[in-house]
């Protein structure tokens, strides 16, 4: 399938929508949902590392959640170990005893290094389900108070270095928005999803020299979070294509807009607006699939005799084959 966009879009927009464009292959192509019992079995790994970190001092440590998925994971943690109540949640800790910090992943480090500037925790454990090794290493390298930094899963970069040969990720630009933006370490990862949330993929904006929300790809129904999370959506509208005598030329998208019709040519380039009596025109065209039925359905929805409506639609029908977007008669089954 084709996805195309339609509106008025400068050249910065243009840039930061190559780059949505980019990063929507790249999630499509790696994409790694990982169900519930995965998620559980992850929390149950995660669990022997921090007690095999934290020995005899696990029962001294306060846990507190990142929100908002890190409520989902430390809940699992708190009945896989048996924590009590008292060591879950914010608040002072034992004299000495380091406090964990719980989150569903990391993915550039930004949350991690956002709880830790409001933290006065001399000692820290982050314990996450998903995270890139170079992540792990950068955080602890530049954050002294983090004694360690546990993930049950690595998270890998595929096509990571055919991506930086095409110029598709642009380091040097990359690297000047994460100084500037509180991230540790940032690469093309595994497009991970939970079932409680799509953890948001930002993509560059060159001409801001900051990072974006990216695009979403996982549907409503397997994220928790669809329930009552308002998301800006972009209305979809899907073309349709059949075998009929009447086909779309190969690609060809469209859209409706007000009471025209915008047609635009993926793979010759070119565009058309159509308005009035040619919008209507190609509506009947595309929706019955057949020229004789688009005249009888015109015929019945206006007051045209039946020779001009079949003469203004045949010129219609050979200036859309002329100009690329509809496929030509003589290439029809």
């Amino acid at each position: 399938p084709s996805l195309a966009l339609c509106g008025e879009f400068s050249s910065a927009h243009g840039a930061v929508l190559a780059n949505c464009r980019s990063r929507l292959h790249h999630s499509l192509a790696h994409l790694r949902w990982l169900p519930w019992q995965a998620c559980r079995a992850a929390c149950e790994d995660l669990a022997r590392k921090l007690r095999d970190h934290l020995g005899t001092e696990l029962s001294a440590v306060r846990f507190e959640a990142v929100p908002r998925g890190g409520y989902l994971v430390l809940g699992m943690l708190a009945q896989i170990m048996d924590l009590s109540p008292d060591q879950l949640g914010a608040g002072p800790g034992k004299q000495g005893a380091p406090v964990v910090l719980v989150d569903d992943c990391a993915l550039s480090g930004a949350r991690l290094k956002q709880v830790l500037g409001r933290l006065q925790d001399s000692r820290v454990v982050f314990a996450h389900l998903a995270s890139h090794p170079d992540l792990r290493a950068e955080a602890l390298a530049r954050e002294p108070r983090l004694e360690a930094c546990l993930s049950a899963i690595d998270l890998e970069q595929p096509g990571a270095a055919e991506e930086e040969a095409s110029c598709s990720l642009d380091l040097e630009a990359w690297g000047g928005a994460l100084d500037g933006e509180g991230r540790y370490w940032l690469g093309r990862l595994e497009h991970l999803c939970f079932p409680w949330k799509e953890p948001d993929q930002p993509v560059l904006d060159p001409a801001e020299g900051r990072f974006v929300p990216g695009w979403s790809v996982i549907p409503d129904e397997y994220c928790l979070r669809a329930s009552g999370e308002k998301v800006s959506r972009i209305p979809l509208h899907l073309c349709r294509d059949s075998e009929s005598a009447v086909r779309l030329a190969a690609g060809v998208v469209y859209l409706d807009q007000g009471d025209g019709v915008v047609l635009a040519n993926l793979e010759r380039g070119g565009s058309l607006r159509l308005s009035g009596s040619a919008a209507s025109f190609w509506r009947a065209l595309i929706e019955s699939g057949d020229p004789e039925a688009a005249q009888q359905r015109l015929v019945r929805h206006y007051a045209v005799a039946p020779a001009t409506c079949r003469r203004d639609l045949e010129r219609t029908l050979e200036a859309l084959e002329e100009q690329g977007f509809l496929e030509p008669a003589r290439v029809r089954p």
